[in-house]
């Protein structure tokens, strides 16, 4: 497959547009963060670092765990930016290839939880996301991508996002017990498409979703609850599906809305949910 110049950019030197990466660079495990100031944090762990990129927002390590070599690549926040990284990475690996190739995806992020029985510290693993932000909606992903009874059911329970947004949700592609095990708590998270009012927080601004934490607090599914939210998940865990890529998505619980409270020490959870993946990868 080839493309025309103005759908694949690349940079002078024959890298992809945003990442400044060239597809021999690209290991079959990459990790993915959202502040840019994450990706050393992750790379002092690894054994061995090969190279450092960066490129607007997208800083990359690259390097080697023992016998599994990686990249650590900083996102930035939301899935716009996830839609350039996941789509640079599959074309990079995939655009030469007769037989698709499939990449190991993981997210170590933080987040906020929905329920006051999840304290802050808490490590959240991703069974499900529900997509409030609209990314996959431009996709034509198949039914048996989605998880539509799921999406069905917070459109009808989360009455507040009722002529905001269409929602959609998947499943991890990477849920499985060792990945799930890794963590305290597995669950359902929501993606949102901003921090403030997407996220139910009301400012100076006024707002149209003023019950969503109580609504979001009270949804059932499968006997599953809402967890917590962020601004990423759905997007990697749906692009990664569409794509044939295995995905996780980690949280690291610093804020509880309900309770109003914020963890003192959020780099201490950051860090110990970095220890717990990467000593998995080792």
């Amino acid at each position: 497959m080839s493309f025309a110049p103005s759908e694949k950019i690349l940079n002078e030197d024959g890298s992809i547009y945003h990442l400044h990466l060239h597809p021999h660079q690209v290991p079959d495990t990459i990790l993915l963060v959202g502040d840019p100031e994450r990706v050393p944090k992750v790379s002092a762990l690894f054994d061995e670092v090969s190279d450092r990129i960066h490129a607007r927002e997208f800083h990359t390590h690259l390097g080697r765990i023992g016998a599994t070599d990686l990249a650590v690549i900083s996102t930035g926040i939301g899935t716009d930016n996830i839609d350039i990284v996941l789509n640079e990475l599959d074309v990079l690996v995939n655009e030469e290839r007769a037989q698709r190739k499939s990449l190991r995806i993981i997210r170590l992020g933080t987040s906020g939880s929905v329920n006051e029985t999840l304290p802050v510290g808490t490590l959240v693993f991703s069974e499900f996301a529900i997509g409030t932000e609209g990314l996959m909606n431009f996709y034509d992903w198949e039914a048996d991508v989605q998880e539509a009874s799921l999406a069905k059911a917070f459109s009808v329970q989360v009455d507040s996002i009722s002529g905001v947004a269409l929602p959609y949700a998947v499943e991890a592609s990477l849920n499985h017990e060792r990945w799930r095990n890794l963590a305290d708590v597995a669950g359902i998270t929501v993606t949102c498409n901003g921090f403030y009012a997407p996220q139910g927080r009301q400012m100076m601004a006024p707002t149209r979703t003023k019950n969503f934490l109580q609504e979001m607090a009270k949804f059932s599914w499968n006997d599953r609850r809402i967890t917590n939210f962020e601004m990423e998940t759905s997007g990697i865990l749906g692009l990664s599906k569409l794509m044939g890529h295995q995905a996780a998505s980690y949280s690291a619980i610093l804020a509880n809305r309900q309770l109003g409270t914020f963890h003192p020490n959020p780099e201490s959870v950051v860090r110990s949910m970095i220890e717990r993946v990467l000593g998995e990868l080792g």
